[in-house]
């Protein structure tokens, strides 16, 4: 009987899976998608490390003040930014916070076009050297930033120029406790 149900189980399973294979696709579409993520990120690069420290040059005769018109120019600006649309630019700004800032310092930047060993729509910088002044609104350095890529390291993005000078009307406020240090923030935004 066992025999029996089992013949007529495969003479009625049979002609069901035979029309199954009648009807196979020749040809079948698969959905290949990739998504890009909108990238925003930012690097100070240097040989010697990211600080800089200005030390003035010592007096080489009595009747002379120090000389602080110091330059520092070994930092490197590097970025990649994926914009989030075909007809939205970045920018970069910068903000500047300082305690105990000396009266009559001044720290200036200016920054370089890019060295040309990246790829894309690398932004453009204003031109000449930026005040950075203490606790102030964020400067723009670079603007009209597509998606792109600067290069990561010294010597690649835009060189970075700094100048510390100070202004000798206040040199009776001189002292050697200033401790004064200049945090500098760089932000791309849209």
């Amino acid at each position: 009987m066992k025999f029996l149900h089992i013949v007529i189980l495969l003479t009625i399973s049979v002609p069901f899976i035979c029309s199954a294979q009648d009807h196979m696709e020749t040809e079948h579409d698969v959905n290949v998608s990739f998504n890009v993520p909108k990238t925003n990120i930012i690097d100070i690069a240097s040989l010697n490390g990211n600080d800089i420290t200005f030390n003035p040059i010592d007096i080489d005769a009595v009747a002379n003040g120090m000389d602080f018109s110091l330059i520092n120019n070994e930092l490197w600006l590097n970025y990649t930014v994926v914009k989030s649309n075909a007809y939205s630019t970045k920018r970069i700004n910068l903000s500047t916070t300082a305690s105990n800032f000396p009266v009559g310092m001044s720290l200036k930047l200016k920054v370089d076009p890019d060295a040309n060993l990246g790829k894309g729509d690398i932004g453009t910088p204003v031109a000449g050297f930026t005040d950075l002044i203490p606790d102030a609104s964020p400067v723009e350095l670079i603007s009209n930033i597509g998606s792109c890529y600067t290069g990561n390291g010294a010597n690649k993005g835009h060189n970075l120029h700094f100048k510390l000078d100070y202004d000798n009307t206040y040199y009776d406020e001189l002292h050697t406790n200033f401790n004064t240090i200049i945090v500098l923030t760089y932000t791309i935004t849209d």
